[in-house]
C-alpha cells in the first residue's frame, strides 16, 4: 500500500510537471498529443514498476487533466487522439512490465547471492568443524593409547612388586576401557548419523544394566572416584530394548558423571517405577551446568566451556547418544542444574513393557550400596 500511494505520488508530480511545461512551451498542444506526457507516463511506470506504476501512471494523468488543470480539458476530437492515447497506455504497459521483471530478477539476484554466501560460511564452518574434530579424535585416542604403551612397557618390570605390578595393571585396563568407550561412541555416533543404527528388541532388566554400567563407567574413570550412593528397585519391570546399547546410554550418563565430580563429591544413582515408565536418576554433586548451556546439553559435537572436568572433556559425543539412544528406546531424557557448582541431575525414563503392566510391583527398593 505504501508502494502504492507512493508510485502514485511520483506519476501525479510528474504529470503536473509535464502538462505545465507543455502548456508554458506550447499553449496550443493537446495534453493527449504532448511527447512530455509521454515521457512523464513513462517516468511513472518505471518508478513504480509493473502493476502499481502502470495504474498509479493512468490515474495520475487523468487527475491531471481532469481536477489539476481543468481549463484546458481533455478533448479527443479525432481518431489521433486515440492512436496517441493507445500509444501512452503500450508503452506505460511496457516499461512497468519491463520494470517488474527486472526488479524480480534483482531480487531474485541478491536472494541467490545471499544464500550463496549463506551456504560459503556453513561449509567453511563445516571445515573447520572437520578440523577440529579429527584433531580432538587424534588426541583423544592418543591419550589413553600412550599411557596404555607406558604400562605395558612399566608391567615386566613391575613382576617382583605386587603393588606396583597391581597399580600397573589397573591403569592399563583403565586405559584400555577409556579407549574402547571412545571407540563405541565414534561408531554409535557414525551409524546414528547415517541411519544405520538398529536394535535388538528384548525384555531386560534394567537393574543388572545399570550395575554393569556402573563397573565401566568406574573402570574408564580417573582415580581417586567420587562417592557413589547406589539405589536400584529391582521390583522395576523389564523394558523393551537393546541390552548393549541400554548399557553404553547408561555409562555415558555414569561417565559424565565422574568427569565432572570431584573425589570429594558423590554421585547418586536410582532406579525408580513411576506407573507405567521406568526412571533412571544420575544426580552428581558437581561443577553444575549453567543455565545457558542446558538448552544445547544434549547437541552433538557441542561441548560448554567455562566448566572444569577432572578428565579430558572428550569429544562432545556423550549426552548427544544418550539423547539418541533413549528416542530409539521411546523414551525421554532431561537434564537440570541450579548453576554452576551446584551440580546436575540426569533423568531418563523408558517406557515398560506391556507385560509387566499387571504384575504386583514389590515394596520398597534394595537399600542403598556405598561403592
Amino acid at each position: 500500500m505504501v508502494r502504492f500511494i507512493r508510485a502514485y505520488c511520483v506519476g501525479l508530480a510528474a504529470a503536473c510537471v509535464a502538462l505545465i511545461l507543455t502548456y508554458v512551451v506550447s499553449p496550443m498542444i493537446e495534453p493527449v498529443r504532448s511527447p512530455l506526457l509521454l515521457a512523464a507516463i513513462v517516468f511513472s511506470a518505471w518508478y513504480g514498476g509493473f502493476g502499481a506504476g502502470l495504474v498509479t501512471s493512468a490515474i495520475a494523468v487523468l487527475t491531471t487533466m481532469y481536477f489539476i488543470l481543468p481549463p484546458r480539458g481533455f478533448r479527443v476530437d479525432d481518431i489521433g487522439d486515440v492512436l496517441h492515447l493507445l500509444v501512452f497506455v503500450l508503452v506505460a504497459a511496457f516499461v512497468s512490465a519491463l520494470t517488474g521483471a527486472l526488479r524480480r530478477a534483482d531480487a531474485a539476484k541478491r536472494t541467490l547471492v545471499g544464500n550463496e554466501r549463506v551456504a560459503r560460511a556453513e561449509a567453511e564452518a563445516a571445515n573447520r568443524a572437520k578440523d577440529v574434530f579429527l584433531a580432538k579424535i587424534s588426541h583423544e585416542l592418543r591419550t589413553p593409547l600412550q599411557a596404555a604403551s607406558t604400562w605395558a612397557h612399566v608391567l615386566p618390570q613391575a613382576r617382583n612388586n605386587d603393588r606396583a605390578f597391581s597399580n600397573a595393571l589397573e591403569s592399563l585396563h583403565r586405559s584400555l576401557a577409556a579407549q574402547s568407550h571412545l571407540l563405541d561412541d565414534l561408531l554409535a555416533a557414525s551409524r546414528i548419523i547415517a541411519g544405520k543404527m538398529t536394535l535388538t528388541p528384548e525384555h531386560v532388566m534394567l537393574a543388572p544394566i545399570v550395575e554393569a554400567a556402573i563397573e565401566t563407567a568406574k573402570a574408564a574413570a580417573a582415580a581417586p572416584h567420587p562417592t557413589v550412593q547406589v539405589a536400584l528397585d529391582r521390583s522395576v519391570g523389564p523394558v523393551v530394548g537393546d541390552r548393549a546399547r541400554l548399557e553404553q546410554l547408561v555409562c555415558n550418563l555414569l561417565s559424565n558423571a565422574f568427569k565432572f565430580t570431584p573425589p570429594e563429591g558423590r554421585i547418586d544413582i536410582r532406579l525408580e517405577r513411576d506407573a507405567k515408565i521406568a526412571r533412571l536418576v544420575v544426580a552428581d554433586t558437581g561443577r553444575g551446568i549453567p543455565a545457558e548451556m542446558l538448552s544445547r546439553l544434549f547437541d552433538e559435537f557441542w561441548q560448554g566451556s567455562g566448566v572444569e572436568a577432572r578428565s579430558p572433556v572428550g569429544l562432545g559425543l556423550g549426552l548427544a547418544i544418550v539423547r539418541q539412544l533413549v528416542e530409539m528406546h521411546a523414551g525421554t531424557v532431561h537434564a537440570r542444574s541450579e548453576g554452576a557448582g551446584r551440580g546436575a541431575t540426569f533423568v531418563v525414563e523408558l517406557p515398560l513393557a506391556r507385560a509387566c503392566f499387571d504384575q504386583p510391583e514389590i515394596a520398597g527398593a534394595m537399600p542403598a550400596v556405598r561403592h
